[in-house]
């Protein structure tokens, strides 16, 4: 499935949260100094999140640039071949 799956439940949770959100903006813009501190903390958990994820982006491209230089050699298993392993007993003739 390309699209993604949204519930009316999740939709209408979200729209609850934005407008508490946006009414503690409101009365920020407004003057009360709750508010304000309210909105800030939003603002920063949504900077923080934010920052976390490009931080975790710019790991992740240096780990794809750095995979050549530090790749560990593969591992000779006989079960990680297309090849069946070899058998050490053959096994037994049907009667």
């Amino acid at each position: 499935m390309i699209a993604p799956q949204f519930s009316i439940r999740r939709l209408l949770a979200f729209t609850v949260v934005c407008s508490v959100f946006f009414y503690f903006v409101s009365m920020a813009v407004r003057g009360r100094l709750w508010a304000v501190h309210f909105a800030l903390i939003g603002i920063a958990v949504v900077v923080s999140l934010v920052v976390y994820a490009l931080f975790f982006f710019i790991a992740w491209l240096f780990s794809l640039a750095l995979k050549d230089l530090y790749s560990q050699p593969k591992s000779h298993s006989p079960f990680a071949q297309h090849r069946p392993a070899p058998q050490i007993v053959p096994p037994d003739k049907a009667p």
